[in-house]
């Protein structure tokens, strides 16, 4: 494939490369840095003259006399530029193609395990974000929380957090196990009133079609029950 041939790749594209300091981290040397598209080149160009004739404009407002500017840009300049980035690109996909040729077995390896984990790691976030958005019931509080809980309005008006927590944990320690029961026997009837209102909830999730947010061993136990309800009729 050409450098003519290749289209610029898309923001979401361009996010799901692994960033550098991931690399350093895993001990990975850099992979070349794909040249400036041909606007972007543009307005590194412009940005500073622009900003220098009138200093007072906001981000978006400069970036519209960038596109202005683009718009009455000579087009021999444009192809200049455009020849400019093409031969940049046959030079980034020469070097692209020796790095990926240098890396060894393990090392390709590792990069594939912390793209996958990545992706683990989103999709975690948008199923608790659509947990909360759905109402999933709050998980019942420890006894230890409880008991933070109730002096956490005294304490932290002239407090720093790392104070305050140090302060509960001392007090915490020194209750008696009878003084900590009071909490103990809290927390156990909250759990279980949690545990009822996330039975509740999942039978709801599932009647609406969101199996995604509900747990594995609920949509087992239901698909179990399904199939011996079937299998009596």
């Amino acid at each position: 494939m050409t450098a003519k041939e290749l289209t610029f790749k898309s923001f979401e594209e361009q996010q799901c490369t692994i960033k550098s300091k991931s690399l350093e981290k895993l001990g990975i040397p850099l992979p070349p840095k794909r040249p400036s598209p041909i606007f972007g080149k543009f307005m590194s160009m412009m940005i500073p003259t622009i900003k220098q004739q009138q200093p007072s404009l906001s981000c978006v407002d400069t970036t519209r006399a960038v596109v202005q500017e683009w718009q009455r840009y000579d087009p021999e300049k444009k192809r200049a530029l455009r020849e400019q980035y093409l031969a940049e690109m046959e030079d980034y996909l020469k070097k692209k193609a020796e790095y990926s040729a240098s890396l060894t077995p393990e090392q390709r390896q590792l990069m594939q395990e912390f793209v996958e984990k990545e992706k683990s790691s989103k999709k975690e976030v948008e199923i608790n974000k659509k947990k909360k958005s759905l109402g999933k019931p709050k998980a019942a509080p420890s006894p230890y929380i409880l008991f933070l809980l109730e002096f956490k309005n005294d304490w932290m008006r002239d407090k720093k957090w790392n104070e305050f927590a140090g302060e509960v944990s001392r007090r915490w320690s020194a209750l008696s196990e009878q003084e900590k029961s009071k909490y103990i026997a809290q927390s156990q009837e909250a759990s279980k009133k949690y545990k009822s209102d996330l039975i509740v909830w999942e039978g709801m999730m599932m009647r609406q079609g969101h199996t995604d947010i509900v747990r594995k061993q609920v949509l087992i136990d239901t698909q179990s029950t399904n199939k011996k309800t079937k299998g009596k009729k």
